[in-house]
């Protein structure tokens, strides 16, 4: 069983490191990304003005396992609201079964919610896929995000463009 506390990203990263490179190394592979790396004094700077929610779950043994964090801000199109934009969720494999992920995902909201967030957006990948889990807690697909390196234009790489409106 696992037990969740909020921390200081900056604090408890030495002792999660295997863990994030774990899951950049996931993220990276998923989106074929070139040296995707947490940009840590980013993550210090959002930190020190109170706009990055960390929650760490822990084993019993107080070995850390998991890790979810989002940036906390407001959103262009909803004046006012406070918003959690999702920016790492990862469990280690050994405990992702059974419930284990839906229980700290809905910790985390939990959490936000104490702080007076009003909406959390997140983001699934196409192959880690936990969109049944996300409708279950209540969220609804809003968007697609897509993505692209044009740092390969650079390379000679080009794309077709969609012919011109007649």
């Amino acid at each position: 069983m696992l037990h969740y506390s909020e921390t200081s990203f900056c604090a408890i990263y030495p002792a999660l490191k295997e863990h994030i490179e774990a899951y950049w190394a996931e993220v990276s592979a998923l989106h074929a990304l070139e040296g995707c790396h947490p940009d840590l004094a980013r993550y210090a700077m959002l930190e020190q003005v109170q706009q990055l929610f960390c929650l760490v779950a822990w084993t019993t043994t107080q070995m850390p396992v998991g890790l979810f964090l989002a940036i906390l801000g407001t959103h262009n199109h909803l004046a006012g609201l406070r918003c959690a934009f999702g920016d790492a969720w990862y469990l280690a494999p050994a405990y992702r079964q059974g419930r284990t992920g839906l229980v700290f995902l809905q910790t985390a909201l939990q959490r936000l919610a104490a702080r007076e967030i009003a909406h959390v957006f997140l983001t699934t990948t196409l192959v880690h896929d936990v969109d049944v889990l996300y409708r279950h807690l209540g969220f609804i697909p809003v968007e697609r995000l897509y993505y692209a390196d044009l740092r390969q234009m650079k390379k000679g790489r080009t794309w077709p463009l969609p012919p011109e409106p007649q």
